[in-house]
């Protein structure tokens, strides 16, 4: 490790002191926008996404009552119905059966919260297929709720899941989420195979979903939605710190809703043309892709009619979790997470990302450049990425700044850094992925046992 490395890690952990009774957000977020060490990481996370407050001895109390807050609606929504369930399991006629979530009942509301959670179900037992970690056990079980078996009790009788206008995204971009969507399940063992009392990852993952469509009815669960709270639990979950680490379930489940508030209009079909939707979004990213690269601009999106739905639609709405690997996604994270405008620093990111593949789209096709497009490459350097996204950020704000001096300023904002700025940079970033990649290579190597 560089003395820059260290240097970097020791202002990061000098934000974080004990002694420091209020901690300096603006400041951790630029130590932090090239990437977070991993043992700081949870963390920092926590404290971007509001999860924490910046005053340190609020810490113990909101932790206290947020915990607590979750072991309730735990307890509420999924223990207490399921509970009720195995009582009447023996009922003879529907009207004997508790009212409750998970209930095989005639009436559409029940039916319809069946079918989010058999989608739910789909979509987590194949998070992040390309690591090991949802498929094993969870050294904290939340033992009444494993009990009761989310996965267990879906009923899949007369289920129309694939009709769900709330879980099928492909009705508003002919190219999201194919692959996901065809791919197959993971292997996983059934729930008669599974000791009653222990729980797999991706059924803690699947427990927060299906709370979080309890508590916000409006949105309920939107395929999609799994790979933005897989990435933080993961993070959460793995943290060396076991006082931390065993509270992972509930601090992702606020964390997702923090997040979410930000980012959740994007997920609501209805609002897509809305001044607050996605398709305000893609668009204002068109126009920033015109004004940056205009040759580029022409012949992707004027000559080959190549519209941004086909491709940024996914990237832009899901923060980028489907282009990249694990690691590669965390670091990415890293940056978005510790940015005050999320949705910016994802667009920056997106812009970069087609310049590195610019002269392949110039040179490309209509199909080739659809494949490319939607399948990006996995040799792209994400280090270089930040840095030059960090970069196109904070000249956009030096540019606009000097605009509203002088109105006769229409330069436009260069993709190319210096080369002392990418090195430093890099040394900065490098340390972070190999500690990342490190971690989850014990994931990758090979299967292991659910233990």
């Amino acid at each position: 490790m560089s003395t820059r490395q260290i240097e970097r890690i020791t202002h990061i952990e000098s934000l974080l002191l004990i002694e420091n009774t209020v901690i300096d957000t603006k400041k951790l977020r630029e130590a932090c926008s090239y990437g977070i060490p991993d043992s700081l990481r949870p963390l920092c996370w926590r404290l971007f996404l509001d999860y924490l407050p910046r005053d340190r001895p609020n810490w113990k109390v909101v932790l206290a009552q947020q915990r607590a807050g979750y072991a309730d609606l735990v307890e509420n929504l999924i223990v207490t119905p399921g509970e009720q369930e195995d009582r009447h399991s023996a009922a003879t006629t529907s009207k004997e059966v508790t009212d409750h979530p998970l209930s095989e009942t005639s009436t559409t509301s029940e039916f319809r919260e069946n079918e989010i959670l058999i989608q739910i179900d789909r979509d987590v037992r194949r998070l992040r297929p390309e690591i090991q970690f949802f498929q094993k056990n969870t050294d904290y079980p939340f033992i009444s709720a494993a009990r009761i078996n989310l996965a267990k009790r879906i009923s899949r009788d007369r289920l129309a899941v694939d009709e769900d206008p709330l879980s099928k995204m492909s009705d508003r971009s002919s190219s999201e989420m194919t692959e996901e969507s065809q791919s197959p399940a993971v292997p996983v063992k059934t729930a008669e195979e599974q000791d009653p009392e222990c729980e797999l990852h991706w059924q803690v993952v699947e427990r927060m979903l299906f709370i979080y469509s309890k508590v916000n009815p409006g949105i309920k669960y939107v395929q999609g939605m799994n790979e933005l709270i897989g990435p933080i639990y993961y993070v959460f979950a793995t943290d060396p710190d076991r006082e931390w680490a065993e509270h992972a379930e509930a601090d992702t489940f606020y964390c997702f809703q923090h997040l979410m508030s930000e980012v959740k209009d994007n997920f609501i079909k209805k609002l897509d043309k809305s001044n607050c939707g996605i398709e305000i979004v893609i668009n204002k990213f068109h126009e920033r892709l015109a004004v940056q690269d205009p040759a580029l601009y022409h012949h992707i999106a004027e000559t080959q009619q190549i519209q941004p739905q086909f491709y940024v639609f996914r990237w832009i709405l899901l923060l980028l979790s489907q282009e990249f690997s694990l690691p590669d996604l965390i670091t990415l994270w890293d940056a978005v997470f510790a940015s005050t405008d999320r949705i910016d620093c994802v667009q920056s990111i997106c812009l970069v990302m087609l310049n590195e593949i610019r002269e392949d789209l110039l040179a490309g096709d209509f199909s080739a450049n659809m494949r490319l497009l939607q399948d990006y490459p996995n040799n792209i350097d994400v280090a270089n990425i930040m840095i030059k996204a960090y970069d196109l950020r904070h000249k956009k704000v030096s540019n606009n700044s000097a605009r509203s001096n002088s109105a006769s300023d229409t330069s436009d904002i260069s993709f190319n850094s210096s080369s002392q700025s990418l090195t430093r940079a890099a040394d900065r970033i490098s340390a972070f992925m190999t500690g990342a990649k490190a971690r989850i290579n014990q994931y990758t190597n090979k299967k292991k046992d659910n233990s």
